[in-house]
């Protein structure tokens, strides 16, 4: 009898070990949405997608960058996915917007914002451009919405400038809305 005991307590070890693993390390929930695990994957397959094939249009970055924000305003998003969000955004900056703060204290500000839009049960509903001018051929300005859960909406224009050849993010400015 104790035999038989220590086995079914032992199966039922494996199995609720698999289980947790499972569900712990999954790239995808139950409802098929990316989990933190995922998004930092990913993020991560953009990051060495960015050193070995840059991207050659201000359109092609800012959808690199929209998608980035939304993990980062996910209700999934853990501090991996944090830092590995703030490690794709900083290969998109220029030099001048790197320069303003470093890594380390945008990843610990960042994540202080993720939390508490977490704790609110705000995420990043979508990110749509809806605008998109280039001037002498080494300037794009994209105004972008970002689109809240909670029905708010915030109004971003980017500036890319080309530095040594490769658009780069400039500075970030918010803008009013565009009428529709």
């Amino acid at each position: 009898m104790r035999k038989l005991l220590a086995i079914l307590f032992m199966a039922v070890l494996v199995v609720g070990y698999f289980m947790f693993t499972k569900y712990k390390y999954a790239e995808i929930d139950k409802e098929g949405k990316l989990t933190a695990v995922g998004m930092t994957k990913e993020l991560k397959e953009v990051s060495l997608q960015l050193d070995e094939a840059y991207p050659q249009t201000p359109e092609e970055l800012m959808h690199i960058y929209n998608n980035t924000i939304k993990y980062q305003y996910s209700e999934l998003a853990d501090y991996d996915t944090i830092v590995q969000s703030i490690d794709v955004m900083r290969k998109i900056y220029g030099e001048k917007l790197a320069s303003l703060t470093t890594a380390e204290k945008q990843t610990a500000n960042m994540w202080l914002t993720a939390q508490n839009y977490q704790i609110q049960k705000v995420i990043n509903a979508g990110n749509e451009i809806r605008m998109v001018s280039y001037h002498d051929d080494n300037q794009a300005d994209i105004t972008v919405e970002h689109v809240f859960s909670d029905g708010s909406s915030a109004w971003q224009k980017y500036i890319f400038m080309l530095e040594n050849g490769k658009w780069k993010l400039y500075t970030i400015q918010p803008t009013n809305q565009i009428p529709r």
